[in-house]
Order: structure tokens, then sequence, then C-alpha cells
């Protein structure tokens, strides 16, 4: 595979090598990957009855798989779980204990010798992620500067100055060899505009007015648990970013910024909410006095047309007839496996959304003369700047760290004019 001046070529004889040619030159490189990290005896203090479907669900990780709010995907060592009694008796697998290696799920077996609230020591061994950075000094060599590891969330090395930044190499989980999902060529440094990018004196007039006049203009962020976005600090969340874009673009200080996110939940999930729930669509959300509203729901992208098409279509009609502005924001791209018609192997290249929530939510915004803000669009270009975007999720799944949030504001600043 290439870019405009690079190529790279794997040895299947090697697992870890690489031969990086750019401008002329070439360098067959040895890569080092990150090394399994060794836990011995973890304390479990109760084993609960393993259950082959709970996956990240599972009542209990190992320890070191936790993530802040879920688990490590792949990054158990198969093979490396002992689990000891405090007496030293060791336990066997398939007879006492289980154990689901994808997430690092384990839990007894109840025909065992393990028994419930019985005190536990656990080992294991487990790959930590890394980024890489592969670049072409002054003089021509190519070189490799090595990344700090990470549990799920690694970011690139800091590339000095006067060095030419080639690739990325991104070790996610456990790896044999080096594989072409792995490489990320840096093709360009910057984002390019979308479809929809300069579009707000045309479809959000009355917002535009304010942001120039420099009336008070109150925006609500309305979505899911991307909006909510408890696991992050206030002033790490998209629509706190937003503002202060905003402000800065416009020399404006008068925006009003709340926000309405409800974990886990879609449009449907608020339109079917009773009066005198906290999440009543029309208490909180239509009756708000808002003068724009800003919507991100990923989770409807793993609804069929069926739900959520019809809920687009109610929100629209009740935001006309009051006057609401409103802008949409495509969600972010999550876990491969929980993309439509996408793998892992898969996803690197991508050059769009498969998601056809996305395509409809592009097309619904076109038809109906919405501002649409493509935070999907943003993310397909991302990889291509040498950013793998699984790195930037919190949870190893879908929360998108302050990296991902900046990503959504280029997204929703460039429906904005520049003057």
């Amino acid at each position: 595979m290439k870019n405009e001046i690079s190529s790279f070529r794997l040895h299947p004889e090697s697992p870890w090598s690489l031969t990086v040619s750019c401008n002329g030159k070439r360098r067959k490189l040895t890569l080092v990957p990150p090394s399994p990290v060794t836990v011995t005896d973890e304390k479990c203090e109760a084993l609960p009855v393993f259950d082959p479907q709970a996956r990240f669900n599972a009542p209990y990780a190992l320890k070191q798989l936790t993530t802040g709010e879920r688990w490590m995907e792949e990054g158990l060592l198969p093979g490396s779980v002992v689990v000891r009694g405090e007496d030293g008796t060791v336990f066997t697998r398939g007879e006492d204990y289980e154990c689901e290696e994808i997430w690092g799920s384990v839990g007894r077996l109840e025909s065992g010798r393990i028994t419930e609230g019985m005190s536990l020591r656990i080992s294991y061994q487990y790959f930590r992620s890394r980024i890489d950075g592969i670049v072409m000094d002054a003089g021509g060599k190519i070189l490799v500067i090595q990344g700090k590891e990470h549990d799920i969330m690694p970011h690139p090395p800091v590339i000095p100055r006067g060095m030419k930044h080639l690739a990325n190499i991104y070790y996610s989980r456990r790896y044999d060899r080096l594989t072409e999902e792995m490489i990320y060529p840096v093709l360009r440094k910057r984002f390019l505009p979308t479809t929809f990018a300069g579009r707000a004196d045309e479809v959000l007039p009355r917002t535009m007015a304010k942001l120039r006049s420099g009336e008070k203009l109150k925006i609500l962020a309305w979505g899911d648990s991307v909006t909510s976005a408890e696991y992050l600090p206030e002033n790490q969340r998209w629509q706190t970013l937003f503002a202060e874009a905003l402000c800065r673009k416009f020399s404006h200080s008068r925006i009003e910024m709340k926000s309405h996110g409800w974990g886990g939940r879609t449009v449907k999930a608020y339109l079917d909410e009773p009066e005198g729930s906290p999440h009543h669509f029309v208490t909180e959300i239509l009756n708000s006095d808002a003068d724009l509203i800003v919507s991100e729901f990923v989770n409807d992208a793993s609804q069929p047309p069926e739900m959520f098409i019809p809920a687009y279509e109610t929100v629209l009609k009740a935001f006309r007839e009051r006057g609401k502005e409103w802008l949409i924001l495509t969600p972010h791209w999550i876990l491969p496996s929980w993309m439509e018609n996408t793998t892992v192997s898969k996803v690197r290249w991508q050059s769009d959304d498969n998601r056809r929530f996305v395509h409809f939510l592009r097309e619904f915004a076109l038809k109906n003369g919405l501002g649409l803000a493509d935070g999907s669009g943003k993310y397909a270009q991302w990889a291509e700047m040498g950013i793998p975007y699984m790195a930037c999720m919190t949870n190893g799944i879908n929360h998108p760290d302050v990296r991902g949030m900046k990503v959504f504001v280029n997204a929703l600043m460039e429906v904005f004019p520049d003057k």
C-alpha cells in the first residue's frame, strides 16, 4: 500500500518487518511490538457463575483489562489465565472455571470445585496498546519513534521538528505479526470540507443573525451518553468546546449552552416517554427556550430504519411548528463489530460510513433544508491523518475522549461561514 510519497511492504516470512520507501529512499524496519504484561495472583473475593453470552457485560472481569467503563477487547493473551485457591490449589479450566478471552471475563462452573464466595488468586498476561510513528529525518533516514503504552487510549509520539511523518503503527490488541490494518499512512494534515460546509446562513438564518448581532444565543445540546458525557470533565465535552469555538469565531460572548443527554437512548425513546418524565420530549426539548437545538444520537445508528425514520420526521414537524432551528450532528465511529457492514480489517480502509442511519441523516438534512454537521465524515478522514479512531474511545467501544470530541467540533464549526 502507498500514499503520494510513501509505500509500505510487509514481509510474510518476517512477522514484524516492514519495508518503507519514500522519495527514493528505502529501508527495512524491524518493529518491536508491546510485550505482554504479567499479572500475578490478582485477588478475587468471589467468582460469579460463568455466563458465556455476557461478553463485556459479564459480572467479573480481570481487573487489569477493565477500563473506567468497559474492558479491553482482545487484550488477554489466550491460555494465560491460571486460577488458584488461597491454599495454592490450581483449578482446571473447563471443569472448575471458564474464560471469555475476547473481553477477559472469568466465571466459575457450578459443577466445579470453586464454591460461591471462595477467595481466589488469578494470574494472566495481557497486552497494552501503543502507537509508533514512522518518520524520515532531514538526512533521508527512515526511523521508528516508539510511543507510550496505554491500556486502550494511546497517543501518537511527538514528531520532532524537521522530520517528515510518514505513518503510524497502531498496536491495539494481541497480534502475532504486523498486518495492513495496523498501518496508518499520514496522507494529510487537516480535514477536508464536507458537502455541508458553510451552509449556516441558508439553513440556520436566525442563529446566524444572533451570532452576528451579538444578541444572546441559546443552544440546547440534545443526545445520548456522548452528550451527557459524564465520563469526561465538562470542559472536554463537545458542546462546551463548540460554544467556545463559536464565541471565538464570531467574537460573541453571549452564548448560553445547555445540555440534555440520556445515556443508551434514542430519539424515539424521548418521544415515547410520558409527561412528567425527566426525558419527556415536549417538556424538556420542544418547550425549551433554545434558539438552536443540536442533536447527537449514536444509539440511533443501531436501530432499524422503521424506528428512526418516523421519529426524525416527528421531531422535524414539531420543531418547525415551534420555529426551532435544528442542527444534526452525524455520529462518530464506534467499535467496528457494532458498525453496520463493517469488520475490524475493513474499517481502517473505509472512505465513508456504511451505516444506513448516517446516509439517512445526510439525505434527510438535504431534503428538508436542515443544518447538518458531518461528524461521521470527519471520522472517515481521521484515519488518513494517521489517527486510529478506536485509540480515542475511553471505554474501548463508543465513548470518544477529548480528541474525538474535537472532531465533532470541527464538523460543527464547518457549517458556519468564516464571515
